[in-house]
Protein backbone atom coordinates (compact mmCIF):
# COMPACT_ATOMS: atom_id res chain seq x y z
CA UNK A 1 0.00 0.00 0.00
CA UNK A 2 1.66 3.23 -1.14
CA UNK A 3 1.16 6.93 -0.60
CA UNK A 4 -2.42 6.68 0.59
CA UNK A 5 -1.84 9.06 3.44
CA UNK A 6 -0.22 12.48 3.44
CA UNK A 7 2.77 12.35 5.72
CA UNK A 8 2.98 15.94 6.90
CA UNK A 9 3.07 14.95 10.54
CA UNK A 10 6.20 14.96 12.63
CA UNK A 11 8.16 11.74 12.29
CA UNK A 12 8.12 9.36 15.23
CA UNK A 13 10.86 7.06 16.42
CA UNK A 14 9.94 3.49 15.49
CA UNK A 15 12.22 0.80 16.83
CA UNK A 16 10.58 -2.62 16.37
CA UNK A 17 11.83 -4.50 13.31
CA UNK A 18 8.33 -5.56 12.38
CA UNK A 19 6.96 -2.11 13.11
CA UNK A 20 5.28 -2.90 16.41
CA UNK A 21 5.88 -0.91 19.60
CA UNK A 22 4.11 -1.11 22.97
CA UNK A 23 4.32 1.17 25.97
CA UNK A 24 2.16 -0.11 28.81
CA UNK A 25 0.45 2.23 31.25
CA UNK A 26 1.22 1.89 34.98
CA UNK A 27 -0.82 -0.99 36.44
CA UNK A 28 -3.38 -0.63 39.19
CA UNK A 29 -4.36 -3.09 41.90
CA UNK A 30 -8.13 -3.31 42.13
CA UNK A 31 -9.97 -5.94 44.13
CA UNK A 32 -11.61 -8.19 41.54
CA UNK A 33 -14.22 -10.91 41.76
CA UNK A 34 -13.93 -13.70 39.20
CA UNK A 35 -15.70 -16.91 38.21
CA UNK A 36 -13.63 -19.78 36.84
CA UNK A 37 -15.16 -22.40 34.52
CA UNK A 38 -13.45 -25.54 33.23
CA UNK A 39 -13.76 -27.87 30.26
CA UNK A 40 -14.16 -30.98 32.46
CA UNK A 41 -17.47 -29.85 33.91
CA UNK A 42 -16.39 -29.31 37.52
CA UNK A 43 -18.52 -26.72 39.36
CA UNK A 44 -17.77 -23.06 38.77
CA UNK A 45 -15.58 -21.32 41.33
CA UNK A 46 -16.38 -17.73 42.27
CA UNK A 47 -14.53 -15.43 44.62
CA UNK A 48 -11.88 -12.76 44.89
CA UNK A 49 -9.10 -13.35 42.39
CA UNK A 50 -6.20 -14.23 44.69
CA UNK A 51 -3.44 -15.89 42.68
CA UNK A 52 -2.44 -16.04 39.05
CA UNK A 53 0.79 -17.91 38.66
CA UNK A 54 2.40 -20.76 36.72
CA UNK A 55 0.41 -23.20 38.87
CA UNK A 56 -2.88 -21.71 37.67
CA UNK A 57 -5.68 -19.30 38.57
CA UNK A 58 -7.10 -19.25 42.09
CA UNK A 59 -10.07 -17.54 43.71
CA UNK A 60 -10.94 -17.19 47.39
CA UNK A 61 -12.92 -20.01 48.91
CA UNK A 62 -10.51 -22.84 48.22
CA UNK A 63 -10.56 -25.54 45.59
CA UNK A 64 -6.94 -25.18 44.53
CA UNK A 65 -5.45 -23.64 41.43
CA UNK A 66 -6.89 -24.24 37.94
CA UNK A 67 -4.35 -24.49 35.13
CA UNK A 68 -4.91 -22.54 31.93
CA UNK A 69 -5.09 -25.80 29.95
CA UNK A 70 -8.11 -26.83 32.06
CA UNK A 71 -9.83 -23.43 32.07
CA UNK A 72 -12.70 -22.70 29.70
CA UNK A 73 -13.13 -19.09 30.82
CA UNK A 74 -12.39 -16.53 33.50
CA UNK A 75 -15.33 -14.16 34.00
CA UNK A 76 -14.31 -10.93 35.73
CA UNK A 77 -17.04 -8.81 37.28
CA UNK A 78 -15.82 -5.72 35.49
CA UNK A 79 -18.60 -3.28 34.56
CA UNK A 80 -18.97 -2.50 30.85
CA UNK A 81 -17.45 0.80 29.77
CA UNK A 82 -19.11 2.73 26.97
CA UNK A 83 -16.74 4.47 24.60
CA UNK A 84 -17.07 6.86 21.67
CA UNK A 85 -13.43 6.54 20.65
CA UNK A 86 -12.69 5.31 17.13
CA UNK A 87 -12.92 1.54 16.78
CA UNK A 88 -10.03 -0.27 15.09
CA UNK A 89 -11.09 -3.54 13.43
CA UNK A 90 -8.42 -6.05 12.43
CA UNK A 91 -8.45 -8.68 9.69
CA UNK A 92 -9.59 -11.55 11.96
CA UNK A 93 -12.39 -9.53 13.58
CA UNK A 94 -10.42 -8.49 16.66
CA UNK A 95 -11.06 -4.89 17.62
CA UNK A 96 -10.13 -2.23 20.13
CA UNK A 97 -10.96 1.42 20.83
CA UNK A 98 -8.16 3.91 20.32
CA UNK A 99 -7.16 7.44 19.43
CA UNK A 100 -4.98 7.89 16.35
CA UNK A 101 -1.75 9.57 17.47
CA UNK A 102 0.56 9.49 14.44
CA UNK A 103 0.85 8.25 10.89
CA UNK A 104 4.19 7.64 9.20
CA UNK A 105 6.03 5.64 6.57
CA UNK A 106 8.95 3.38 7.30
CA UNK A 107 11.05 0.75 5.60
CA UNK A 108 10.82 -2.83 6.81
CA UNK A 109 12.33 -6.10 5.64
CA UNK A 110 9.86 -8.48 3.96
CA UNK A 111 11.23 -11.87 2.87
CA UNK A 112 14.72 -10.46 2.47
CA UNK A 113 13.73 -7.34 0.57
CA UNK A 114 13.12 -3.82 1.78
CA UNK A 115 9.60 -2.36 1.47
CA UNK A 116 8.15 1.03 2.32
CA UNK A 117 5.02 0.61 4.42
CA UNK A 118 2.41 2.91 5.97
CA UNK A 119 2.05 2.75 9.77
CA UNK A 120 -0.47 4.13 12.23
CA UNK A 121 0.22 4.65 15.94
CA UNK A 122 -2.78 4.23 18.26
CA UNK A 123 -3.28 5.14 21.90
CA UNK A 124 -5.44 2.16 22.90
CA UNK A 125 -8.18 2.39 25.51
CA UNK A 126 -6.52 -0.37 27.57
CA UNK A 127 -3.58 1.93 28.27
CA UNK A 128 -0.96 0.97 25.68
CA UNK A 129 0.53 2.60 22.62
CA UNK A 130 0.23 0.29 19.62
CA UNK A 131 1.88 0.82 16.27
CA UNK A 132 0.56 -1.24 13.34
CA UNK A 133 1.18 -1.73 9.66
CA UNK A 134 -1.82 -0.22 7.88
CA UNK A 135 -2.15 -3.39 5.82
CA UNK A 136 -3.12 -5.28 8.98
CA UNK A 137 -6.28 -3.21 9.48
CA UNK A 138 -9.73 -4.03 8.13
CA UNK A 139 -11.56 -0.83 9.08
CA UNK A 140 -11.65 2.17 11.40
CA UNK A 141 -15.03 3.43 12.58
CA UNK A 142 -15.26 6.96 13.96
CA UNK A 143 -18.15 6.46 16.39
CA UNK A 144 -17.66 9.84 18.06
CA UNK A 145 -19.28 11.38 14.99
CA UNK A 146 -22.34 9.14 15.39
CA UNK A 147 -23.39 10.33 18.85
CA UNK A 148 -26.51 12.03 17.47
CA UNK A 149 -27.27 9.42 14.82
CA UNK A 150 -30.14 6.94 15.43
CA UNK A 151 -28.99 3.41 16.44
CA UNK A 152 -30.48 1.83 13.32
CA UNK A 153 -28.30 4.09 11.16
CA UNK A 154 -25.24 3.20 13.23
CA UNK A 155 -25.96 -0.48 12.60
CA UNK A 156 -26.34 0.19 8.90
CA UNK A 157 -22.98 1.94 8.83
CA UNK A 158 -21.26 -0.98 10.54
CA UNK A 159 -22.88 -3.54 8.26
CA UNK A 160 -22.05 -1.56 5.13
CA UNK A 161 -18.43 -0.88 6.02
CA UNK A 162 -17.65 -4.48 6.99
CA UNK A 163 -19.66 -6.17 4.25
CA UNK A 164 -18.32 -4.26 1.27
CA UNK A 165 -14.90 -4.78 -0.22
CA UNK A 166 -13.41 -1.56 -1.59
CA UNK A 167 -13.46 -1.25 -5.38
CA UNK A 168 -10.52 -2.77 -7.20
CA UNK A 169 -7.60 -0.37 -7.41
CA UNK A 170 -8.57 1.69 -4.36
CA UNK A 171 -6.59 1.40 -1.15
CA UNK A 172 -9.13 3.10 1.10
CA UNK A 173 -12.80 3.84 0.90
CA UNK A 174 -14.71 6.01 3.32
CA UNK A 175 -18.19 7.06 4.33
CA UNK A 176 -18.62 10.74 5.07
CA UNK A 177 -21.04 12.74 7.16
CA UNK A 178 -21.49 15.69 4.83
CA UNK A 179 -24.91 17.19 5.47
CA UNK A 180 -26.05 13.87 6.96
CA UNK A 181 -24.94 10.25 6.87
CA UNK A 182 -24.25 9.35 3.27
CA UNK A 183 -24.66 5.60 2.80
CA UNK A 184 -25.10 5.57 -0.95
CA UNK A 185 -21.60 6.34 -2.19
CA UNK A 186 -18.68 4.66 -0.44
CA UNK A 187 -16.05 5.26 -3.11
CA UNK A 188 -14.40 8.32 -1.55
CA UNK A 189 -10.65 8.33 -1.28
CA UNK A 190 -8.95 11.03 0.77
CA UNK A 191 -5.54 12.14 2.06
CA UNK A 192 -4.71 12.91 5.66
CA UNK A 193 -8.05 11.33 6.46
CA UNK A 194 -6.95 9.22 9.41
CA UNK A 195 -5.34 12.06 11.32
CA UNK A 196 -7.35 15.03 10.11
CA UNK A 197 -10.67 13.26 10.27
CA UNK A 198 -11.86 14.57 6.92
CA UNK A 199 -12.39 12.89 3.59
CA UNK A 200 -12.07 14.43 0.16
CA UNK A 201 -14.71 13.55 -2.43
CA UNK A 202 -14.35 14.25 -6.12
CA UNK A 203 -17.43 15.72 -7.79
CA UNK A 204 -18.02 17.15 -11.27
CA UNK A 205 -16.92 20.75 -11.58
CA UNK A 206 -20.02 22.85 -12.43
CA UNK A 207 -17.79 25.34 -14.28
CA UNK A 208 -16.00 22.74 -16.38
CA UNK A 209 -17.81 19.61 -17.57
CA UNK A 210 -14.51 17.85 -18.25
CA UNK A 211 -13.03 18.49 -14.79
CA UNK A 212 -13.67 17.51 -11.21
CA UNK A 213 -13.10 19.22 -7.89
CA UNK A 214 -12.69 18.05 -4.31
CA UNK A 215 -15.01 18.73 -1.41
CA UNK A 216 -14.34 17.69 2.18
CA UNK A 217 -16.61 16.22 4.85
CA UNK A 218 -16.22 14.72 8.30
CA UNK A 219 -14.95 11.14 8.22
CA UNK A 220 -17.29 8.41 9.45
CA UNK A 221 -15.53 5.17 8.56
CA UNK A 222 -12.61 3.81 6.59
CA UNK A 223 -12.51 0.37 4.98
CA UNK A 224 -9.19 -0.99 3.77
CA UNK A 225 -8.82 -3.16 0.71
CA UNK A 226 -7.97 -6.83 1.31
CA UNK A 227 -6.34 -6.57 4.77
CA UNK A 228 -3.48 -8.97 5.37
CA UNK A 229 -4.14 -11.84 7.81
CA UNK A 230 -2.55 -11.57 11.28
CA UNK A 231 1.02 -12.89 11.45
CA UNK A 232 0.24 -15.14 14.41
CA UNK A 233 2.09 -15.76 17.65
CA UNK A 234 5.90 -15.87 17.70
CA UNK A 235 7.51 -19.29 16.97
CA UNK A 236 7.86 -21.45 20.03
CA UNK A 237 4.89 -19.91 21.83
CA UNK A 238 3.45 -22.14 24.53
CA UNK A 239 0.09 -22.25 26.27
CA UNK A 240 -3.53 -22.23 25.14
CA UNK A 241 -5.03 -19.68 22.80
CA UNK A 242 -6.83 -16.94 24.71
CA UNK A 243 -9.45 -14.39 23.67
CA UNK A 244 -9.81 -11.28 25.79
CA UNK A 245 -13.14 -9.45 25.90
CA UNK A 246 -12.47 -5.89 27.01
CA UNK A 247 -14.73 -3.73 29.15
CA UNK A 248 -15.49 -1.43 26.20
CA UNK A 249 -16.51 -4.35 23.95
CA UNK A 250 -13.15 -4.87 22.29
CA UNK A 251 -11.60 -8.25 21.55
CA UNK A 252 -8.01 -9.46 21.27
CA UNK A 253 -6.76 -12.96 20.38
CA UNK A 254 -3.41 -14.27 21.55
CA UNK A 255 -1.78 -15.86 24.58
CA UNK A 256 -1.50 -14.94 28.26
CA UNK A 257 2.20 -14.72 29.14
CA UNK A 258 1.61 -14.05 32.81
CA UNK A 259 -0.06 -11.68 35.23
CA UNK A 260 1.80 -9.23 37.48
CA UNK A 261 0.43 -6.42 39.63
CA UNK A 262 -3.11 -7.05 38.35
CA UNK A 263 -1.93 -6.59 34.76
CA UNK A 264 -2.15 -9.31 32.10
CA UNK A 265 0.90 -9.71 29.89
CA UNK A 266 -0.75 -10.51 26.58
CA UNK A 267 0.92 -11.45 23.28
CA UNK A 268 -1.49 -10.96 20.38
CA UNK A 269 -1.64 -12.81 17.07
CA UNK A 270 -1.17 -9.41 15.43
CA UNK A 271 2.50 -9.23 16.36
CA UNK A 272 2.32 -6.86 19.33
CA UNK A 273 2.27 -7.46 23.06
CA UNK A 274 0.71 -5.31 25.75
CA UNK A 275 0.21 -5.08 29.46
CA UNK A 276 -3.57 -4.88 29.97
CA UNK A 277 -4.96 -4.11 33.44
CA UNK A 278 -7.45 -6.69 34.69
CA UNK A 279 -9.89 -3.84 35.38
CA UNK A 280 -10.05 -3.33 31.58
CA UNK A 281 -11.00 -7.00 30.94
CA UNK A 282 -14.46 -8.56 31.27
CA UNK A 283 -13.51 -12.14 30.49
CA UNK A 284 -10.78 -14.41 29.14
CA UNK A 285 -11.67 -17.48 27.07
CA UNK A 286 -9.18 -20.33 26.69
CA UNK A 287 -8.89 -23.11 24.11
CA UNK A 288 -6.14 -25.71 23.77
CA UNK A 289 -5.33 -28.37 21.18
CA UNK A 290 -7.75 -30.84 22.76
CA UNK A 291 -10.75 -28.60 21.97
CA UNK A 292 -12.77 -28.67 18.73
CA UNK A 293 -15.45 -25.97 18.56
CA UNK A 294 -18.60 -27.04 16.73
CA UNK A 295 -18.68 -23.67 14.98
CA UNK A 296 -15.48 -24.72 13.17
CA UNK A 297 -17.04 -28.00 11.97
CA UNK A 298 -19.44 -28.58 9.09
CA UNK A 299 -22.86 -29.89 10.16
CA UNK A 300 -23.86 -33.26 8.75
CA UNK A 301 -27.55 -32.27 8.77
CA UNK A 302 -29.76 -29.36 9.82
CA UNK A 303 -33.51 -29.69 10.40
CA UNK A 304 -35.59 -26.54 11.01
CA UNK A 305 -39.21 -25.36 11.02
CA UNK A 306 -41.20 -22.30 12.08
CA UNK A 307 -43.47 -21.98 15.10
CA UNK A 308 -46.19 -20.11 13.24
CA UNK A 309 -46.36 -22.78 10.51
CA UNK A 310 -44.66 -26.00 11.69
CA UNK A 311 -45.23 -27.75 8.39
CA UNK A 312 -43.50 -25.07 6.32
CA UNK A 313 -39.81 -24.73 5.65
CA UNK A 314 -38.11 -21.60 7.04
CA UNK A 315 -38.48 -18.61 4.75
CA UNK A 316 -34.87 -17.54 5.19
CA UNK A 317 -35.65 -14.32 7.05
CA UNK A 318 -34.70 -15.87 10.36
CA UNK A 319 -31.76 -18.29 10.03
CA UNK A 320 -31.88 -21.26 12.37
CA UNK A 321 -28.14 -21.85 12.70
CA UNK A 322 -25.13 -19.51 12.77
CA UNK A 323 -21.46 -20.11 13.64
CA UNK A 324 -20.08 -17.74 16.32
CA UNK A 325 -22.99 -15.26 15.89
CA UNK A 326 -26.68 -15.13 16.86
CA UNK A 327 -29.18 -16.82 14.56
CA UNK A 328 -30.74 -13.54 13.46
CA UNK A 329 -30.91 -11.51 10.26
CA UNK A 330 -28.91 -8.50 9.15
CA UNK A 331 -26.68 -6.59 11.53
CA UNK A 332 -27.41 -8.89 14.49
CA UNK A 333 -25.36 -11.56 12.76
CA UNK A 334 -22.26 -9.50 13.52
CA UNK A 335 -22.94 -9.32 17.25
CA UNK A 336 -21.28 -11.82 19.59
CA UNK A 337 -23.23 -14.59 21.27
CA UNK A 338 -24.23 -13.53 24.78
CA UNK A 339 -26.13 -14.92 27.76
CA UNK A 340 -26.68 -13.08 31.07
CA UNK A 341 -23.73 -10.80 30.41
CA UNK A 342 -21.31 -13.52 29.37
CA UNK A 343 -19.85 -13.16 25.89
CA UNK A 344 -19.10 -16.22 23.76
CA UNK A 345 -16.65 -15.58 20.93
CA UNK A 346 -17.00 -19.21 19.90
CA UNK A 347 -20.26 -21.11 19.80
CA UNK A 348 -23.47 -21.69 17.87
CA UNK A 349 -26.46 -19.42 17.48
CA UNK A 350 -29.67 -21.44 17.08
CA UNK A 351 -33.30 -20.49 16.57
CA UNK A 352 -36.15 -22.82 17.47
CA UNK A 353 -37.12 -25.09 16.09
CA UNK A 354 -33.79 -26.49 14.93
CA UNK A 355 -31.83 -29.70 15.23
CA UNK A 356 -28.27 -29.93 13.97
CA UNK A 357 -26.12 -33.06 13.67
CA UNK A 358 -22.32 -33.35 13.68
CA UNK A 359 -20.06 -36.31 13.00
CA UNK A 360 -17.81 -36.77 16.04
CA UNK A 361 -14.13 -37.24 15.08
CA UNK A 362 -12.25 -40.01 16.91
CA UNK A 363 -10.60 -39.27 20.25
CA UNK A 364 -13.13 -36.91 21.83
CA UNK A 365 -14.64 -37.90 25.17
CA UNK A 366 -16.97 -35.04 26.22
CA UNK A 367 -19.23 -32.31 24.85
CA UNK A 368 -19.37 -29.03 26.76
CA UNK A 369 -21.42 -25.84 26.36
CA UNK A 370 -23.22 -23.05 28.21
CA UNK A 371 -26.73 -22.58 26.80
CA UNK A 372 -29.41 -19.94 27.20
CA UNK A 373 -31.52 -17.34 25.43
CA UNK A 374 -29.31 -14.71 23.85
CA UNK A 375 -29.24 -11.40 25.74
CA UNK A 376 -30.27 -9.50 22.61
CA UNK A 377 -33.74 -11.06 22.91
CA UNK A 378 -34.31 -8.64 25.81
CA UNK A 379 -34.26 -5.78 23.29
CA UNK A 380 -37.35 -7.11 21.51
CA UNK A 381 -40.89 -5.87 22.16
CA UNK A 382 -42.11 -8.93 24.12
CA UNK A 383 -39.04 -10.70 25.53
CA UNK A 384 -41.19 -12.62 28.02
CA UNK A 385 -42.73 -14.49 25.09
CA UNK A 386 -39.38 -16.20 24.51
CA UNK A 387 -38.73 -19.65 25.91
CA UNK A 388 -36.95 -22.81 24.83
CA UNK A 389 -35.91 -26.30 25.84
CA UNK A 390 -32.56 -27.60 24.60
CA UNK A 391 -31.49 -31.22 24.22
CA UNK A 392 -28.32 -33.10 23.35
CA UNK A 393 -28.51 -36.45 21.56
CA UNK A 394 -25.81 -39.05 20.93
CA UNK A 395 -26.46 -41.67 18.28
CA UNK A 396 -30.19 -41.13 18.80
CA UNK A 397 -30.11 -41.40 22.61
CA UNK A 398 -30.97 -38.46 24.85
CA UNK A 399 -27.87 -37.30 26.74
CA UNK A 400 -29.14 -34.01 28.19
CA UNK A 401 -32.40 -32.03 28.46
CA UNK A 402 -32.73 -28.61 30.05
CA UNK A 403 -35.71 -27.22 31.83
CA UNK A 404 -37.76 -24.41 30.26
CA UNK A 405 -35.27 -21.57 29.67
CA UNK A 406 -36.43 -17.94 29.61
CA UNK A 407 -34.66 -14.60 29.27
CA UNK A 408 -34.17 -14.66 33.06
CA UNK A 409 -32.65 -18.16 33.25
CA UNK A 410 -28.96 -18.53 34.03
CA UNK A 411 -26.90 -20.30 31.36
CA UNK A 412 -27.48 -24.05 31.51
CA UNK A 413 -24.22 -25.98 31.95
CA UNK A 414 -23.94 -28.93 29.56
CA UNK A 415 -21.12 -31.45 29.99
CA UNK A 416 -21.81 -34.98 28.79
CA UNK A 417 -19.73 -38.04 27.91
CA UNK A 418 -19.54 -38.77 24.18
CA UNK A 419 -16.82 -41.44 24.00
CA UNK A 420 -17.60 -43.92 21.18
CA UNK A 421 -20.49 -41.75 19.94
CA UNK A 422 -20.51 -41.28 16.17
CA UNK A 423 -23.18 -38.58 15.76
CA UNK A 424 -23.89 -35.70 18.13
CA UNK A 425 -27.10 -33.69 17.76
CA UNK A 426 -28.13 -30.40 19.36
CA UNK A 427 -31.83 -29.55 19.52
CA UNK A 428 -33.46 -26.20 20.26
CA UNK A 429 -37.19 -26.66 20.86
CA UNK A 430 -40.05 -24.32 21.74
CA UNK A 431 -40.90 -26.25 24.89
CA UNK A 432 -44.16 -25.74 26.79
CA UNK A 433 -45.74 -22.59 25.35
CA UNK A 434 -48.89 -22.44 27.52
CA UNK A 435 -47.86 -18.92 28.49
CA UNK A 436 -48.54 -17.62 25.00
CA UNK A 437 -52.32 -17.37 25.41
CA UNK A 438 -51.92 -15.13 28.47
CA UNK A 439 -49.34 -12.93 26.73
CA UNK A 440 -51.54 -12.65 23.67
CA UNK A 441 -54.70 -11.66 25.54
CA UNK A 442 -52.94 -9.26 27.93
CA UNK A 443 -51.01 -7.35 25.25
CA UNK A 444 -51.87 -3.65 25.09
CA UNK A 445 -52.83 -2.74 22.48
CA UNK A 446 -54.03 -6.17 21.34
CA UNK A 447 -51.77 -7.88 18.84
CA UNK A 448 -53.21 -9.78 15.84
CA UNK A 449 -52.61 -13.51 16.17
CA UNK A 450 -50.50 -13.89 13.01
CA UNK A 451 -48.29 -10.94 13.99
CA UNK A 452 -47.90 -12.28 17.52
CA UNK A 453 -46.93 -15.73 16.31
CA UNK A 454 -44.41 -14.29 13.88
CA UNK A 455 -42.89 -12.11 16.61
CA UNK A 456 -42.72 -15.13 18.90
CA UNK A 457 -40.94 -16.96 16.10
CA UNK A 458 -38.28 -14.26 16.17
CA UNK A 459 -37.63 -14.43 19.91
CA UNK A 460 -36.40 -17.98 20.51
CA UNK A 461 -32.74 -17.24 19.78
CA UNK A 462 -30.35 -19.41 21.75
CA UNK A 463 -26.63 -19.10 22.40
CA UNK A 464 -24.74 -22.40 22.64
CA UNK A 465 -21.70 -20.72 24.14
CA UNK A 466 -18.30 -22.46 23.96
CA UNK A 467 -20.00 -25.46 22.32
CA UNK A 468 -17.06 -27.82 21.85
CA UNK A 469 -15.87 -31.40 21.71
CA UNK A 470 -13.24 -32.11 24.40
CA UNK A 471 -10.56 -34.80 24.37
Amino acid sequence: MRNILSWRLAAVSLTAAAGLMIQAAPPSKPSLTATLTTWDGTPERRGSLELIAKEGWTVSGGGGAVSESALAAVYLETPPAASTKPEVILANGDRFRAIIKETAQKKISVEGREELRDFVTFEASFGATVEMDLERLQAILFWQRLSGVPPEVQKTVLEKVLAETPPTGKDLVALDLGGGVDLDDSSYVGTDLLKAGTVARQIPDPDDAAATKNIEAGLLAVRLKAPAPPPGLPPGSAGPTAILTLADGGRLTGRVDGVENQTVKFATVHGFSAGIPLREIRQIDFAHEGIAFLSDLTPAKVTARRFADPEANPDGLWPHLAADYPAAPGEARRLPLTCRGRVYRKGLGMHSYARVAYAVPPGFSRFAAEVGLDDHVADEANPDAAGVVVRVWGDGKLLYESGFLTIRSAPAKVNVAIANIKTLELETDWGDRKDLEHLLTSAKPPVPLDQFLRQTDMLDRVSWGHAALVK
